[in-house]
């Protein structure tokens, strides 16, 4: 007799995790005993498919776990992983996986603790969360049809594919201490940014570090070496900082402080840049924090917003080599404000990028 997880009758609303968001840290027990959490080292650093089933042995979970079964090698040979999570007891897990003749991890978490926490409170179906590496969500595939299951995980495997593709061994020599995350922003925020960029033209500021005590958005012309390509949109308006803010707070501040062993808890305000054109002026890098007014700043982080919008405006970093750093659309690059770096020339269309320079107490 199979045994039911304990009931629960409500649970605090939290949004469902979207894309780009890091997985909620968990530690559940399997059914071989043991406590499993993503940040065991056996475990971390492996493309993930977690998939969340209410019971195991219902019929739409158990035609997915099984096509997900029996792909298990290929899984393997990718370096990736299979993980499911369930709303039953260890003991009652272990039923149904020797029955079934299922033999990948199955972990308990029966009174739904992750299940709320990720913001899928009550699930019947089960929901499979593709993680990249550093537990970056990829996306989420909602409840299948038993007559799905197969598509679902042919998705699965797809996505694990392209993980593997991206990350071949590559021997490396000099590497600037960079670090970059993927869909900070998703399309649309990007999109957004860009309309406030291109709309609001009414209210500029002379060159320097920002108007001050401004509540509006407003431009400033940036002629750093006496470059003439860039002019910054300044996001002083507080609901757009807020959104900003919350994105970087919970996709990017983690990943720099687990890089970094730095805690950001400031940033000036935000920023969007446009290069457009003849750069112009002097050719060579800057550092973001060498003058007396903004030696505060700890890490600069740029988020390019259209990256087929362009072609050139790379970053470089010239004190570790001639490495050319051009992230996808959303993704963010953060790095030290004390690194010699420098835009490249825009050599086709604009180059629209989010700007932030962070800190902290220390």
């Amino acid at each position: 007799m199979q045994q039911s997880a304990p009931s629960q009758q409500s649970r605090p609303a939290r949004p469902p995790l979207e894309r780009g968001d890091l997985l909620p840290r968990f530690s559940h027990s399997s059914t071989a005993g043991e406590t499993v959490s993503l940040d065991d080292d056996a475990l971390s650093g492996k493309p993930t498919a977690l998939v969340l089933v209410r019971d195991p042995a219902n019929p739409m979970a158990l035609a997915l776990l099984k096509a997900l079964e029996a792909a298990k090698g290929e899984i393997a040979e990718l370096g990736a992983q299979v993980l499911a999570i369930a709303r039953q007891t260890p003991e009652a897990m272990k039923q149904t996986a020797e029955a079934e003749g299922l033999t990948l991890p199955l972990l308990s978490d029966p009174q739904g603790d992750s299940f709320a926490r990720f913001g899928h409170w009550p699930v019947q179906g089960p929901v499979v969360f593709l993680l990249g590496a550093n537990r970056h969500l990829r996306a989420v595939l909602g409840p299948p049809a038993t007559a799905a299951a197969g598509q679902t995980a042919a998705t699965v495997l797809e996505d694990l594919r392209a993980q593997a593709a991206r990350r071949q061994p590559v021997a490396m020599t000099s590497h600037p201490p960079v670090l970059i995350v993927p869909d900070v922003l998703s399309r649309d925020e990007c999109r957004h940014l860009i309309h406030l960029y291109d709309t609001e033209n009414d209210n500029w500021q002379k060159p320097g570090h920002g108007g001050k005590n401004q509540t509006t958005n407003y431009k400033i012309k940036v002629p750093e070496y006496g470059r003439k390509d860039r002019i910054d949109h300044f996001l002083a308006e507080r609901t757009i900082q807020e959104l900003i803010s919350f994105r970087l707070q919970h996709r990017l501040f983690p990943e720099i402080r687990r890089a970094f062993q730095y805690k950001v808890t400031r940033a000036e305000t935000y920023r969007v840049g446009c290069y457009e054109g003849e750069r112009g002026g002097i050719q060579h890098g800057h550092r973001d924090n060498s003058q007396e007014i903004v030696a505060h700043r700890r890490f600069a982080c740029s988020i390019n917003l259209d990256r087929a919008a362009f072609e050139g405006g790379e970053l470089r970093f010239p004190e570790f080599g001639d490495q050319r750093y051009q992230p996808e659309t959303g993704a963010a690059i953060c790095f030290s404000c004390s690194l010699l770096h420098e835009a490249l020339e825009v050599t086709r269309g604009k180059r629209y990028v989010l700007m932030a320079f962070l800190y902290g107490d220390t």
